[in-house]
């Protein structure tokens, strides 16, 4: 079942800029004044991870958040209970992304009916396979949540296809064979020549994130795509202000902002 695309005024006529963040990181109201800080800043998206203790897909800068944020009580139902509070703040579409077995745990009804209630867009779990994706897609659909499907430079063709038929909301194209920020950098050739093929036949926007660490790179692959995700360089940034005896909220609220600002303005057709 088909539902109205929250994300059409994120991509309408502009490239989406899309930071993400460990829910509850690095303090529970520091999190919350970044989230809002980064939407007033230019984020067009939010994408908000939930910690759990086996990240297959997360590099070292994205996993010592998840643990931080583990150590200060962070939980898929306390993420769910902050969003709620968060949504109607910011009002740009929250993504959260989450492995399966947390909202296994949690139940699948439960945590797709609480999501919504919370105001959550769309949903990536990336260690829930494609074809074993039934029956938690088809609730999120049904409720009105976008699934968010991965594409990788080996996902094979037939997939591809499949995965672009059964699109929802947007397309998370994965830039790198990898884990996110784990040094590799994007495959430029590979997205050069397949993302514009992609973004042809996709009934949905495109994005891409894994190794966008720097304005440069964003500027290099935003041609190719209709936004990106830009996770681990946030997340670096972030812990470096605070590991400095003299930070403030503010500060760090400040720099958090104009790394909002410089990567937005990197953004070009």
């Amino acid at each position: 079942m088909r539902h109205e695309n929250p994300f059409v005024k994120a991509f309408s006529g502009k490239k989406a800029l899309i930071p993400f963040i460990t829910v509850g990181y690095p303090y529970w109201d520091v999190f919350e004044r970044l989230v809002e800080g980064m939407v007033q800043a230019g984020a067009d998206i939010i994408e908000i991870g939930i910690p759990f203790s086996d990240p297959l897909a997360d590099g070292i800068t994205i996993q010592k958040s998840s643990q931080i944020a583990i150590e200060h009580g962070a939980t898929l139902k306390r993420a769910l209970k902050v969003i709620e509070s968060l949504s109607p703040k910011v009002k740009v579409p929250i993504v959260i992304m989450s492995y399966y077995n947390p909202i296994l745990s949690y139940g699948i009804e439960s945590f797709v009916k609480d999501a919504k209630c919370a105001g959550v867009s769309g949903v990536i779990i990336p260690d829930l396979p494609f074809d074993e994706r039934e029956p938690f897609y088809h609730l999120c659909k049904e409720r009105g949540i976008s699934p968010i499907l991965m594409i990788t430079p080996v996902t094979p063709h037939e997939r591809l296809e499949r995965i672009i038929k059964d699109a929802d909301g947007f397309i998370y194209c994965v830039s790198l064979v990898g884990l996110t920020g784990d040094s590799k950098k994007p495959i430029f050739q590979w997205i050069s020549r397949e993302l514009p093929k992609i973004r042809e036949v996709s009934p949905v926007p495109i994005v891409l994130g894994f190794g966008i660490d720097s304005t440069d790179t964003a500027m290099r692959v935003s041609p190719f795509t209709d936004g990106i995700v830009v996770g681990s360089a946030l997340i670096k940034m972030i812990e470096r202000e605070i590991s400095l005896s003299s930070w403030t909220e503010d500060d760090l609220l400040d720099k958090v902002k104009n790394f909002i600002k410089s990567f937005k303005k990197s953004l070009k057709d």
